[in-house]
């Protein structure tokens, strides 16, 4: 056998060789560990986070959302909303929402349809129901009425309207009054409006105070305040869910059961067979004072209930005459724009009239110190309410606007009264 002895050229080969492939080992190992130890765990993740998704869209495709992702979609953006709704709106309503209400009516209980079909089998319902739907508006705005300008459609109300109802009722309980009726003053109930504009001033309700001094026999008292308890309540049939306003129920000759027949003056002529006195606007009492004490203390009779202490009233001091300070609040569905400028515009004009009054006043040297330093510091009040509302004028819409000055109108009234009792 011939045996070959390795040069010195091929043992560096075999180092260099050696050491290439340590090498490339070396980075390969570094490459392995930087770039696809790291890709494999992101792809493990990714393909985590896909079952995970998938679960959920078939779990959304059979059941739908749940009450609580949709809130948490809402509130953290995820769900991009229409630029014109109001997401504050959203998500009040969102939170008001019964959480067993929205399992019962909103998620699929049905095994063997999709959410799909759930959701179309609903609004089959509800089209199916759009005749009851309809009734059920016509009736609400009977008693809760679109403020209008114009009459527009059946349920609008005018200012001549609304006024003309006011005096109605007064006049169907042969009552007097000696103050002007007027709308003065608005305030909305509901906070959030479905959009941001102010032209949907129409989404909101609102009430309107008026305040009566009402004279006339205790009887007619009696029977005018029995109306504005019981007018506009609504009962709900708890099998059909139908809508009905309630009717008078007193037995005939007992107490208050002449309402099964009564009807509001203006009424009169087109009053149908089915006529019911309290399918009218809805009205409450925010407070009433009474100028005398009512007498129940003859015979030192004891009463069961107040409807024997009334029937008493009735019965016993009918014809007397009596006085009573009366604010009631009646609500409307929606306020045209130009109603709320015009208050706007009324107040403007009654601080700036208070304003010119106080400056000339100060003027005078026949005033007192008392009295000229009650007028500065009147003069100073008006000023920090202007610079109030002007502040509120530059950042706010218009119902944010007015609800700033409706808080002052209280304030200018006190301030006109001082201005008299200073003879000014």
């Amino acid at each position: 056998m011939i045996s070959s002895k390795r040069t010195k050229r091929d043992e560096n080969r075999i180092i260099l060789g050696v050491m290439l492939f340590s090498f490339l080992t070396v980075l390969l190992t570094l490459f392995i560990f930087f770039y696809i130890l790291p890709g494999i765990e992101e792809v493990e993740e990714i393909k985590k986070e896909t079952y995970k998704l998938s679960k959920e869209l078939k779990s959304y495709e059979n059941k739908g959302i749940s009450l609580e992702a949709l809130k948490k979609t809402i509130k953290d953006g995820s769900l991009e909303l229409d630029k014109k709704i109001n997401k504050d709106y959203v998500t009040k309503v969102l939170e008001d929402v019964d959480a067993d209400f929205y399992k019962k009516n909103l998620e699929n209980n049905k095994p063997n349809k999709t959410y799909k079909e759930f959701i179309e089998e609903k609004e089959k319902e509800y089209k199916d129901a759009s005749e009851s739907t309809s009734n059920k508006t016509k009736l609400t705005l009977g008693i809760l009425p679109i403020y209008s300008d114009t009459i527009k459609e059946e349920g609008s109300m005018t200012d001549f309207q609304f006024i003309n109802y006011i005096e109605s009722i007064v006049s169907t309980f042969n009552l007097s009054f000696n103050n002007s009726i007027g709308i003065k003053e608005l305030k909305q109930i509901d906070k959030y409006s479905l959009s941001n504009s102010d032209n949907t001033l129409d989404k909101a309700i609102f009430e309107i105070p008026i305040e009566l001094d009402i004279v006339g026999r205790k009887s007619s008292i009696i029977d005018f305040l029995h109306f504005i308890e019981n007018v506009g309540k609504i009962s709900i049939d708890p099998e059909t869910n139908e809508l009905t306003i309630d009717k008078e129920t007193a037995k005939n000759g007992d107490l208050f059961s002449e309402f099964k027949i009564k009807k509001l003056d203006g009424q009169r002529n087109h009053a149908s067979k089915d006529y019911n006195i309290y399918n009218n606007q809805i009205i409450d009492i925010e407070n009433i004072l009474m100028t005398d004490y009512i007498d129940s203390s003859e015979q030192n009779m004891t009463f069961e209930d107040t409807k024997s202490f009334l029937k008493y009233l009735k019965s016993t001091q009918d014809k007397e005459k009596f006085e009573a300070k009366i604010k009631l609040n009646f609500y409307v569905k929606g306020l045209p724009k130009y109603k709320v400028e015009q208050l706007m515009a009324e107040f403007n004009n009654k601080i700036n009239d208070l304003e010119k009054r106080i400056s000339k006043a100060i003027s005078k040297t026949t005033l007192s110190a008392t009295q000229k330093q009650r007028l500065t510091n009147l003069q100073s009040n008006i000023k920090n309410i202007k610079n109030s509302v002007a502040q509120a004028n530059n950042t706010k819409g218009i119902m944010d606007r007015y609800q700033n000055i409706s808080g002052y109108s209280g304030l200018l009234t006190e301030y006109e009264e001082e201005l008299k009792k200073l003879n000014i």
